[in-house]
């Protein structure tokens, strides 16, 4: 699921974009500089090409030195 582009917001109602991301050809994205501890919000904004968007929010609790993973990904 190559270029899919998820927003990544500091509050559920997603109202408040930090930053966003896009996955390469595995289907994974990744950020980095959020403080541990933290909870984001990650929303797609616009699918891969010919699939429908996923309009849900997925929680992401931001743990040191791991990967956090939102809905079966990486991110």
């Amino acid at each position: 699921l190559v270029d899919a582009v998820y927003g990544v917001y500091s509050d559920a109602a997603c109202t408040y974009q930090l930053n966003t991301m896009c996955t390469d050809s595995a289907g994974k994205a990744s950020l980095w500089g959020f403080v541990a501890g933290a909870t984001v919000y990650v929303k797609e904004t616009q699918p891969s090409s010919g699939y429908d968007i996923d309009t849900n929010t997925y929680p992401a609790r931001i743990t040191a030195d791991q990967w956090t993973h939102v809905n079966g990904g990486n991110v």
